[in-house]
């Protein structure tokens, strides 16, 4: 019974966390790192800009490592047709520099079941093909080669017996997780080079946003269909989450050291806000009074007071001075006295619920065996049962409700977000060189140990592909041997997705897929390829834009300048833009509603005129009968219907800022 009340009592917490965290991580103040960091660091990037054939230029984001050369990170191609046009840019492949295809020894070593370490067969040593991390311009490529090859592991090799079943699905997971690792890397990265401003000169807001949302939803199959109109809600959904989780877990880190007399420091990397936390004993702590009572929730290391170590630690040590009143100051402080530290363990705060465990320091295999043991669980599962939520519903149901229990009583039960926080720290900790070498050497030396992917590698032998690989990219960029013929060939596909319906290109898509890529469709336009994909491109972004402005339910002018309204409408006046997106007229017709500026309005109408389809006529001819509408908008609305309309036309005095009545 006092259990079950202790329980109820610390989900109660939890919750009260969890709601409240969206408040208080708008209030989490910037406390002191491990070591002092000087004011107006220069950021860790930097971003590099290269033009390239075929109309494109390549964005690269380098890390500047002190003593060290700079290493390239990820590359994002932009297609730009070759013009200085902004509206028809669209951002195309995304490169992760430190991914390259594993060696075969790899990919053997990742089927053998249970095997949960690196294997220490090195990768090969370039990405010779160069393939993309992510087509953002065609996020749903590769949807049916997935699709089925799911199919054929769940009706062909789950099918085959023990060993073949054990062995691809054990492959499979490794690949799986492979992949997901150098997405997050790219994710982080392209994160932390957005909050220190290195992106500001390249890369827009609305570009940054859209990366990182394709590639967080890049861990689903079925995320890819998410599509571009939705990706700032995607991106701002998960900023959201993430402030909340930091800040409920922040609480609860904080008061259950409070509750056990342990030291909470938080832990930034850059300029970001802290994303981890330590926590910290004295030395001499645990030496100089009775053991005492510890409660290891949310915190899942053992007690630290009657751990015999301590008192001979060994390991790092860092020393910190406080006033007479216990607070942290300088050294030069008067009255500071210094007190040794010792690190206890170190915890990812951005974990959803509550804070995950990453680094204990005093018994560096206590995640690894816990890690092992999730895995094992589930590899047992499917590898050796052959349960899988597609052919056994029961095994489904129960499997999420225990993962419903399990995680509202705050265990790590989402694979993904432990491999993400694994992925951030180690990223994070490979590019900040401010904290202290000998304890970032230690944090790293404890997180390698939960390396538990054959296919992984480790952060040196990263920078050497990633520098290999670039080169090789920018070898080849200039002679369009690769990115020439890649190009031409997606573009060709983006002007068939624009002229074939999803259901049409899913056809195509098997076809490719059944043919082994040997059949790919290709749709030869009737003008210029550049030309038709600068129609179609103008179309899609400024429709877009004028949608968002349509649903935000303001006058336009005041959400927006109504100079760019104002040339954003007039670009749509275009009848092959209007046979693109067949909603055009009925958006230019609710955008003259809602405006009350004479410019805007009178675009709209002249818009409707250019389009000159039998739905803008339409329209033109119910603003003419409309008796709300002032009737200066409805004689001109006459006049654009018989075509008689004066460039000069000047709209009478009555008529000026006048809207509906």
């Amino acid at each position: 019974m006092l259990q079950a009340i202790k329980q109820l009592g610390q989900f109660s917490v939890l919750l009260v966390c969890f709601f409240g965290g969206a408040v208080f991580a708008e209030s989490i103040p910037q406390l002191s790192t491990l070591t002092p960091v000087a004011p107006q660091q220069p950021s860790m990037f930097r971003v590099d800009r290269i033009e390239v054939e075929q109309g494109a230029e390549l964005l690269t984001i380098f890390a500047q490592k002190r003593g060290d050369r700079e290493i390239p990170l990820i590359s994002v191609l932009r297609d730009t047709l070759g013009d200085r046009n902004p509206d028809n840019d669209r951002l195309r492949y995304v490169w992760s520099w430190p991914y390259t295809p594993p060696s075969w020894k790899q990919r053997l070593t990742a089927s053998i079941p249970f095997f949960y370490r690196r294997s220490g067969a090195s990768r090969s040593s370039e990405n010779k093909k160069l393939r993309p991390l992510i087509d953002l311009a065609n996020p749903d490529r590769g949807l049916v080669q997935d699709l089925l090859s799911q199919a054929l592991q769940s009706m062909v090799l789950d099918r085959n017996g023990l060993l073949v079943r054990a062995s691809s699905r054990s492959y499979r997971g490794n690949s799986t997780d492979s992949g997901q690792l150098h997405t997050l890397q790219a994710f982080t990265v392209m994160s932390e080079a957005q909050s220190q401003s290195a992106t500001d000169r390249l890369f827009s807001d609305a570009e940054v946003e859209q990366i990182c949302a394709r590639l967080s939803l890049n861990r689903n199959t079925l995320g890819m269909l998410v599509s571009d109109g939705r990706l700032r809600g995607v991106y701002r959904k998960q900023r959201f989450t993430e402030e909340v989780s930091r800040g409920a877990n922040w609480d609860l880190l904080r008061q259950a050291a409070e509750r056990n007399g342990l030291i909470f420091e938080p832990l930034s990397f850059g300029d970001r806000r802290p994303s981890h936390a330590l926590l910290w004993i004295e030395r001499s702590a645990n030496g100089h009074q009775p053991a005492r009572a510890f409660d290891s929730a949310f915190l899942g290391i053992s007690n630290p007071w009657v751990d015999t170590r301590l008192p001979d630690w060994k390991g790092y040590i860092a020393t910190r001075y406080f006033d007479a009143e216990n607070r942290q100051v300088s050294a030069a402080t008067p009255g500071a006295h210094p007190v040794e530290l010792i690190p206890l363990a170190l915890y990812s705060l951005e974990h959803p619920r509550v804070p995950l465990l990453l680094v204990d320091f005093r018994d560096g295999s206590r995640p690894k065996r816990w890690e092992m043991a999730r895995r094992a669980a589930s590899d047992t599962a499917t590898g050796v049962l052959g349960l899988t939520g597609f052919a056994n519903w029961e095994y489904h149901a129960i499997q999420m409700g225990w993962t419903f229990v399990r995680g509202r009583h705050g265990s790590p039960v989402d694979r993904y977000s432990r491999l993400g926080a694994y992925t951030e720290l180690r990223q994070l900790l490979a590019l900040d060189s401010r904290i202290d070498p000998e304890f970032r050497s230690e944090i790293a030396k404890r997180l390698d140990r939960l390396a538990l992917n054959p296919m992984d590698t480790n952060s040196e032998a990263e920078s050497q592909i990633a520098r290999r690989n670039y080169s090789l990219l920018m070898s080849k960029a200039g002679t369009g041997a690769l990115l020439g013929n890649r190009l031409h060939r997606d573009r060709q596909s983006e002007l068939a997705r624009d002229l074939h319906s999803r259901f049409t290109r899913f056809l195509f898509g098997s076809a490719t897929a059944v043919t082994f890529g040997q059949y790919h469709h290709r749709d030869v336009p009737g003008y210029s390829l550049l030309s038709q994909l600068d129609i179609h491109r103008r179309a899609a972004s400024q429709s877009s834009f004028l949608r968002a402005l349509v649903a935000g339910g303001v006058r336009p002018e005041v959400a927006w300048a109504p100079a760019l309204v104002t040339r954003s409408i007039a670009q749509l006046a275009d009848p092959r833009m209007a046979a693109l997106e067949k909603d055009i007229p009925t958006l230019v017709e609710r955008l003259f509603v809602q405006s009350q500026d004479d410019s805007i309005r009178r675009q709209c109408l002249k818009t409707l005129h250019g389009i000159d389809t039998v739905n803008a006529r339409d329209i033109l001819a119910r603003v003419a009968n409309n008796k709300q509408i002032e009737g200066a908008w409805r004689d001109l609305a006459v006049q654009y219907l018989r075509g008689t309309v004066e460039q000069s036309y000047a709209l009478p005095a009555a008529a000026m800022n006048s809207g509906c009545e």
